[in-house]
């Protein structure tokens, strides 16, 4: 199955950046100040979870949002 094609180059370069992290360490930590990449400020919360998860499902990653507003990509 072929990368999806992000439509947004931020987009793009930060799903890479959790790619390389989680095939070197096995997980990927995103800090609020990345996430605005992810889901910009422009949908709302639930809109920006749907991003994400959807990012995640096509990755075949998982997700969780942790505590400190961080959110925690592994793979499956």
């Amino acid at each position: 199955m072929d990368a999806p094609k992000y439509d947004h180059p931020a987009i793009a370069a930060q799903v890479d950046k959790i790619r390389a992290e989680i095939r070197e360490h096995g997980e990927c930590y995103v800090g609020k100040d990345e996430l605005f990449l992810l889901c910009s400020d422009e949908v709302s919360d639930t809109q920006g979870l749907i991003g994400i998860s959807e990012i995640a499902e096509w990755e075949r990653w998982t997700f969780e949002y942790l505590p400190d507003g961080t959110l925690r990509f592994s793979n499956l």
